[in-house]
């Protein structure tokens, strides 16, 4: 799954295949969208997400904050999260999407973005990210469900913020389940040698720990 500029000047998400991991990929569905919003900014920040019973969705944001600011676009939309169901292959839809989380201006600023999807237990966990990636209030956050669909509750406090483990504007997180079931998560932040002139973000590797019951740490 990729996000790529329309002739509009929009983003939309497509997916392209291979028979070889390192390619060449070719776009599947003659090429066009899976996921295509041009009136509201477009759609970017695809994940795949695979449930118990082997079934596959797709998460995704509406990028309204290219059209707007301050959490709120000119036609009054947040930045919002959805997500829909596919095809095994993930390379079709199998419905239409439904909205999980839109920003709330006092605590996320004008963007939720990078949403990824795990369950544990009975407990949907989406993780997300809130604020500019560029400022230090960018962080990492998550919701519980015990649906796909939702509702989701965010939790009370972020996962990580600036100044844990050191880190500055941790967020845009990927989760993966190794052999032994633990869980791994990888997410970009701040090198704490970076300096204006210089701006490099780096990618971080931690454990994850969910209890299952809406509680998450690393």
């Amino acid at each position: 799954m990729y996000a790529a500029f329309t002739t509009e000047g929009t983003h939309c998400i497509g997916v392209a295949t291979s028979t070889s991991v390192t390619g060449p990929y070719e776009p599947a569905g003659n090429g066009q969208p899976l996921v295509c919003n041009t009136n509201n900014g477009g759609a970017i920040d695809p994940s795949s997400f695979l449930d118990t019973g082997n079934k596959r969705y797709i998460l995704w944001k509406n990028d309204t904050n290219s059209i707007g600011s301050n959490g709120l676009n000119p036609t009054g939309q947040y930045t919002r999260i959805y997500i829909a169901p596919t095809n095994a292959a993930g390379t079709q839809l199998e419905g239409s999407g439904t909205e999980l989380l839109q920003n709330n201006p006092n605590t996320d600023g004008a963007i939720i973005e990078g949403p990824t999807m795990i369950k544990q237990g009975s407990t949907y966990y989406l993780f997300f990210s809130s604020n500019y990636y560029s400022t230090p209030y960018y962080d990492l956050s998550y919701a519980t469900s015990t649906s796909p669909y939702g509702p989701f509750t965010k939790s009370s406090s972020p996962l990580l913020v600036t100044g844990d483990y050191g880190l500055t504007a941790p967020g845009s997180c990927d989760i993966k389940r190794g052999s032994n079931g633990d869980l791994y998560m990888a997410l970009a932040a701040w090198s704490p040698w970076a300096s204006n002139a210089h701006p490099v973000r780096w990618l971080y590797t931690t454990v994850l720990n969910l209890d299952g019951n809406g509680g998450a740490s690393v």
